[in-house]
């Protein structure tokens, strides 16, 4: 199955429904639901995504919303060895650093 890491600002567009992307987003979403595909977000977008949506939306709307995300979509683990292992110039491909070609 095709894993997608999706991007923060893909999520704040959905969450903070903002036009044109919020729609783009949802069929992403969509796909990810209904396994298509398997959407994976990092522990620091959600971070990022929380503290940029708190200026403009309420705090328990935004954790219920993203309890509903984490339904979906899943979290990539990175441990300090991949990101040591990204910094290798020969262990990336295309410019993707190695911690993100393959998700545990």
């Amino acid at each position: 199955m095709m894993k997608l890491l999706i991007d923060t600002n893909v999520i704040i567009d959905y969450l903070g429904d903002r036009a044109p992307f919020a729609g783009q987003t949802e069929q992403l979403i969509e796909i990810c639901q209904q396994g298509k595909a398997d959407g994976v977000l990092t522990a620091s977008a959600v971070t990022d995504i929380y503290y940029v949506l708190h200026k403009t939306i309420d705090h328990q709307k935004i954790i219920d919303s993203l309890k509903v995300l984490f339904s979906v979509l899943n979290i990539a683990e990175v441990e300090k060895n991949d990101l040591l292992r990204a910094m290798e110039p020969d262990l990336t491909k295309s410019g993707t650093p190695g911690c993100f070609q393959e998700f545990k």
